[in-house]
């Protein structure tokens, strides 16, 4: 990857708004039951933050429920603190 290539960049400005792009990132498997994105591809920074705001909060369940599980099959205790520690 170039440097720079994962990074967002300012693509229009004017004296009342800035126009920001971003690559989408891979956002990664979500827990059981969590709703589908909110935010549209084409949508605001606001909106684009609420919602990564709202998928770091539900990976914080997900570790607490790989955690669960993986005490539940006897994984090694290395693992489990691993996961404990992602939870936050």
């Amino acid at each position: 990857m170039q440097p720079g290539a994962g990074s967002c960049a300012v693509t229009a400005a004017s004296a009342t708004s800035v126009d920001i792009t971003c690559p989408i990132a891979c956002i990664g498997r979500r827990p059981a039951g969590l709703d589908a994105a909110r935010a549209s591809v084409a949508c605001d920074l606001g909106a684009y933050l609420a919602e990564a705001a709202r998928l770091a909060g539900a990976s914080v369940d997900a570790f607490r429920i790989l955690r669960d599980e993986l005490r539940a099959h006897g994984a090694p205790k290395k693992l489990v603190r691993a996961a404990t520690r992602r939870a936050g």
